[in-house]
C-alpha cells in the first residue's frame, strides 16, 4: 500500500472511531476552559519555563555531566544510554524477572520498554488508572495525560469485572474501588518500581515527579528497587527550575495550580538512627537506578530542532489541536500531535514520521499558542517537511502538488481570469490569492467592489502563486513566480499591498523582496476607514489562523465588526484560542474528509452562539466553513469585506 493510501486509512479509522471521539469531546470540553482560565492566573509562568528549558537545552552536555555526578553522590546508580536499545538492555539486567509496578513514563513508551520486559516473562503492571485501563483493554493510549479517554465506562467496567473475578458495575466509584484493590495487591508484592521523571535537578540530583492519583508515591517507595527512565531533556539546573517545570505541567495540562502530589526523590531510602550510621533501604527502596537516555535528542539539537525538547508532556498542545480532536491517537507515533510527530523523526526515523502523519498538521499554531514552553511545533513540522524533500524522502502527493503549481501558477490547474479593477498605476495593489480567485470568486469580487466604493486607489495584477503552498509542502517557492509578482507590483508604482488572503500576506512578509512595501490585510485597511453602514443581525467571528495567531491581527476585524453591528458575540474559542477550520497547509486538498470534519466542529461551535451571520476574513476559511454548513442551517457565512459590500448594496 502506498504511503498516501496508508495515511488516508489512518484518517478514516480516526474519523470512524466513535468511542474515541466521544471521549475526547467530553474530556476536552472540561479541560480546555480550565486551561484558559488557569493560565491567565500565571502570566509569567510560560516565560519562566521557556527560559529554563532554553538554557537547559543550550547547556545540555554540561548539565548531563553534572546530573550524573549529583545522582551518584546521593546513592543512585546511573546509566547513560545513547540509544533506546541500550536503555532497554540495561533495565533488563536490573529487572531480570519478577513483578514490576509502573507509573506513567513517556520515555518508557518511546522505547517499547514494557513490551521488552514482558517478552522475557516479567510481569509489568501499569498503576496509573488510565494506563491500567488501556493495558487491560490491550489498546493504545490516546492522550499523554488522559490515556483512556477513548474507552467508554461500560467497557471499563467489563475489563475490571474480568480482572477482579466479580461484577463491577459501570459506576465511577465501583471502578475506582476495584482498580484500587487490584493495584494495591500488586504494589505490596512488587519487586521493582518503574517510573519516569518530570524533571531532574542537575545540581543536587533530585528527581521530581508529579501526579494526582498517588500511585507514583507507592511505585517509587514500596518495592526494594526503583528504576527511573528519563530523556536527557528532563535535566534542568536547580530544584527551583524543576518546580517551574512541575507547575507549568499542572497549570497548562489540566488547569490545576499544582498536581495533588509532588515527589522529590534524592537517592535510595536511608536512615541514620542507629549510632548515626547510614543504612539504605529503610521504608523505601534500597536501590535507585536512573537511566538517562539520548535516543536521538542530541541529534535533534545539532539539526536545529532543540526546541522540541522544551516539552513537559503536559498534553496542552493536544487539547487544542484540531487534527488530534478529529482523529485522536491516529495522529502520531508514541508521542502524539505536531510536536510528537516532529520528534518521531529523531527517535524512530523520518520515514516513520511521514507514515504516522507529518502531513496531517494544518500549521494553525494552536499548539504553539497554548504550549507552556512556547514550542513552535508548526514551524518545526514545516521545516521537517522541507528536510524530507531535500533528502529525497518527501511525500509523493506533495510532489504532485508542486508540479501542478509549477505548470499552472496555481494549485487548481485552472486558467486564471483577471479582474476589471486594472489601472496602469495605483497607490496599492490588491493581491487576491489563489483560493479567492478560483474557489471564492464571488467573495473576491465583492471585496474589490467595496475597496473601489470607498475610494481606495488600487489595481490588480496578473498573479502567480505567492509561494505559501510551496512552503506548506516542504518545497522552495518558485523564484520565477516571486519575481513576476514583485515586478508587476513595482510596475504598477504601488507603495502598499493589500491582501485578501492572510496566507499570502504572511508569505510576502517573510520574503525580503517585498520589504519596501507596506503590507496589510483588507481588515486592517477597513479598520482605518469610515464605513457608514450597519446591520441589526447577530454576528459572530471566526479568527483565521494565518491572520490571528500567525500575524497577531485580532483587533482590526473586531473594530470593524463593532462599528457595523451592536450585536456582535464572541464564540467560546476566540482570538488566540480560536479553533482552526481545518483548511490550512493543503490539508483540505490532501485529506478532504479530515478537513471537513474539523470545519464541521468549528461550525458547530460558532452556531452554538445562535448567530444570524458568521464572518471571517480569509478565503480558505470562508470556503471550508461554507462547505461544512448544513442545508438546514439558517445563518449566513461571509468574509467581513464581502458582507460590508452587501450592506452597501442593500442600502442603495
Amino acid at each position: 500500500m502506498e504511503r498516501s493510501e496508508r495515511l488516508a486509512e489512518k484518517v478514516k479509522a480516526g474519523l470512524l472511531d466513535r468511542d474515541s471521539r466521544r471521549g475526547r469531546r467530553v474530556a476536552l470540553d472540561v479541560i480546555v476552559p480550565k486551561h484558559i482560565e488557569k493560565a491567565k492566573q500565571y502570566p509569567a509562568l510560560s516565560r519562566r519555563l521557556r527560559e529554563v528549558k532554553a538554557y537547559s537545552i543550550a547547556n545540555l552536555d554540561a548539565l548531563v555531566e553534572q546530573a550524573i555526578a549529583s545522582l551518584e553522590a546521593v546513592g543512585c546508580k546511573v546509566f547513560y544510554a545513547k540509544t533506546g536499545e541500550e536503555a532497554v538492555e540495561y533495565i533488563k539486567t536490573v529487572i531480570p524477572s519478577g513483578v514490576v509496578v509502573k507509573s506513567k513514563s513517556n520515555a518508557g513508551k518511546e522505547i517499547g520498554l514494557v513490551e521488552a520486559l514482558e517478552a522475557r516473562g516479567v510481569t509489568v503492571i501499569e498503576t496509573d488508572l488510565g494506563d491500567r485501563i488501556v493495558q487491560l483493554a490491550g489498546a493504545h493510549p490516546s492522550h499523554s495525560l488522559v490515556p483512556a479517554l477513548h474507552i467508554p465506562i461500560d467497557k471499563i467496567a467489563q475489563l475490571f469485572t474480568k480482572e477482579m473475578g466479580c461484577e463491577v458495575l459501570p459506576d465511577l466509584d465501583q471502578i475506582i474501588a476495584a482498580a484500587r484493590r487490584g493495584l494495591l495487591d500488586y504494589m505490596l508484592r512488587a519487586d521493582y518500581g518503574l517510573s519516569g521523571a518530570n524533571a531532574i535537578a542537575a545540581d543536587c540530583g533530585a528527581i521530581f515527579l508529579i501526579e494526582n492519583e498517588g500511585n507514583i508515591r507507592a511505585v517509587t517507595n514500596l518495592p526494594h528497587t526503583h528504576v527511573v527512565i528519563a530523556g536527557i531533556e528532563k535535566i534542568v539546573p536547580t530544584p527551583q527550575d524543576a518546580l517551574t517545570v512541575v507547575q507549568a505541567a499542572s497549570v497548562y495540562g489540566l488547569g490545576q495550580d499544582l498536581g495533588t502530589y509532588v515527589s522529590c526523590i534524592s537517592g535510595p531510602s536511608r536512615t541514620g538512627d542507629v549510632e548515626y550510621k547510614v543504612a539504605l533501604g529503610m521504608h523505601g527502596p534500597k536501590e535507585v537506578h536512573v537511566v538517562l537516555m539520548d535516543n536521538g535528542r542530541r541529534q535533534a539539537i545539532r539539526d536545529g530542532y532543540g526546541e522540541l525538547l522544551y516539552c513537559t508532556n503536559c498534553g496542552s498542545c493536544l487539547n487544542f489541536c484540531p487534527v488530534y480532536g478529529a482523529i485522536g491517537e491516529h495522529y502520531g507515533h508514541k508521542y502524539l500531535g505536531g510536536r510528537g510527530i516532529a520528534f518521531t523523526a529523531y527517535h524512530a526515523g523520518l520515514g516513520t514520521a511521514q507514515d504516522e502523519g507529518l502531513s496531517f498538521c494544518t500549521t494553525c499554531e494552536s499548539c504553539k499558542q497554548v504550549c507552556p514552553a512556547g514550542i513552535d511545533a508548526p514551524r518545526l513540522v514545516a521545516k521537517l517537511r522541507r528536510h524530507a524533500c531535500s533528502k529525497g524522502e518527501g511525500f509523493s502527493t506533495y510532489d504532485e502538488i508542486k508540479s501542478t503549481v509549477d505548470r499552472y501558477g496555481n494549485p487548481y490547474a485552472e486558467q486564471r481570469v483577471g479582474y476589471k479593477y486594472r489601472k496602469p498605476r495605483a497607490d496599492a495593489v490588491v493581491f487576491v490569492g489563489c483560493v479567492a480567485s478560483f474557489r471564492e470568486r464571488e467573495a473576491a469580487e465583492a471585496s474589490l467592489a467595496l475597496l473601489d466604493r470607498v475610494g481606495v486607489d488600487f489595481t490588480t495584477i496578473d498573479e502567480h502563486c505567492c509561494g505559501g503552498v510551496y512552503e506548506d509542502i516542504g518545497h522552495d517557492p518558485n523564484p520565477a513566480f516571486v519575481r513576476a509578482n514583485h515586478d508587476a507590483i513595482v510596475a504598477a508604482g504601488a507603495h502598499r499591498i493589500v491582501f485578501l488572503c492572510p496566507r499570502c500576506e504572511r508569505f510576502f512578509k517573510d520574503t525580503p523582496a517585498f520589504n519596501a512595501f507596506e503590507l496589510l490585510n483588507i481588515a486592517e485597511l477597513l479598520a482605518k476607514m469610515d464605513l457608514p453602514v450597519t446591520t441589526s443581525k447577530k454576528v459572530t467571528y471566526h479568527d483565521p489562523c494565518h491572520l490571528g495567531r500567525s500575524q497577531g491581527c485580532f483587533d482590526a476585524p473586531r473594530e470593524v465588526l463593532r462599528r457595523i453591528t451592536p450585536d456582535f458575540v464572541e464564540p467560546l474559542r476566540a482570538g488566540k484560542y480560536s479553533r482552526c477550520c481545518g483548511a490550512g497547509s493543503v490539508v483540505r486538498g490532501v485529506y478532504p474528509r479530515l478537513s471537513l470534519d474539523m470545519s464541521r466542529t468549528r461550525i458547530a461551535e460558532l452556531a452554538s452562539e445562535e448567530p444570524d451571520v458568521i464572518l471571517t476574513e480569509c478565503p480558505a476559511c470562508l470556503h471550508n466553513l461554507k462547505n461544512a454548513k448544513k442545508s438546514t442551517d439558517e445563518f449566513e457565512i461571509y468574509n467581513i469585506s464581502e458582507f460590508i459590500e452587501k450592506l452597501f448594496s442593500e442600502k442603495g
